[in-house]
């Protein structure tokens, strides 16, 4: 048996152990992978893989949008590999599909590995498609969202993955490719742009107020005008932030004043 295995992940560290992991499995004789949603449609409409192991969060989009968006010709395995358990994981497992909750083990990875091959051997694939079509339905809003409904932001350190909610959050500061998160215990770097963090973060305290700057309004403790007409925000730690003026209005009307 000679089988096609595409790794998607956003994370180059990731990509690479799951590649060193397939290179000790003599049924996978072809190992691809891909770092973005765009990159993943293109590899799938041409080469049909038979296993995919993809990450629910990309870059660009997410998982659901990239099957949405693919013409599956040979609808291979696919493995979801993720950080977040309100995905209803159950509804992967009983629409049989696999998947790998990040940080995952060698021994569950060749599980998954082994089931996906053993379907592989009787391969049905309006079987498999049906599952795709059971497995959006369960999603619906993900399929038009390019993060998860959840108020919180992963960060991935290695092989390690921490949660930062948005409730801890007191403001999001740009600093070259990265953000530094800010929250009520310490600073964390995430590289991420303040664009794509902004989406994650579903409650409506957060406000971005710059092109450099996102708060959380509930750590506010008063905003003030200048004699040169600007507004500022100072906030519970007396840090104080300029709203610039193509933000302006938003914060305004968000503030209700």
């Amino acid at each position: 048996m000679s089988i096609h295995v595409l790794i998607v992940d956003d994370e180059k560290i990731a990509r690479n152990r799951v590649r060193k992991l397939l290179r000790e499995i003599p049924e996978v004789t072809k190992i691809s992978d891909s770092a973005n949603g765009t990159s993943t449609i293109e590899k799938l409409s041409e080469s049909s893989p038979d296993i995919v192991i993809l990450d629910i969060q990309l870059r660009d989009m997410n998982s659901f949008q990239v099957l949405e968006k693919v013409n599956l010709k040979k609808p291979p395995h696919i493995i979801f590999a993720t950080a977040y358990d309100q995905y209803a994981l159950k509804a992967f497992e009983f629409n049989a599909i696999d998947y790998l909750q990040k940080p995952f083990k060698d021994e569950r990875f060749f599980e998954a590995i082994k089931k996906a091959i053993y379907q592989i051997s009787s391969y049905n694939k309006e079987l498999i498609k049906e599952n795709i079509h059971k497995l959006l339905s369960h999603f619906p809003d993900l399929q038009t969202a390019t993060s998860a409904n959840v108020d919180r932001i992963p960060i991935k350190t290695g092989t390690k993955i921490t949660f930062v909610y948005g409730r801890n959050i007191k403001y999001i500061i740009a600093s070259g490719y990265y953000s530094e998160i800010h929250t009520i215990e310490k600073k964390q770097l995430l590289r991420e742009s303040l664009a794509n963090i902004i989406v994650k973060l579903k409650n409506p305290a957060f406000i971005r107020i710059h092109r450099s700057f996102i708060i959380n309004s509930d750590f506010i403790n008063e905003i003030t005008s200048t004699t040169y007409g600007d507004l500022n925000v100072k906030m519970s730690d007396s840090k104080i932030f300029r709203v610039s003026k193509s933000y302006r209005k938003e914060f305004m009307d968000k503030m209700e004043i």
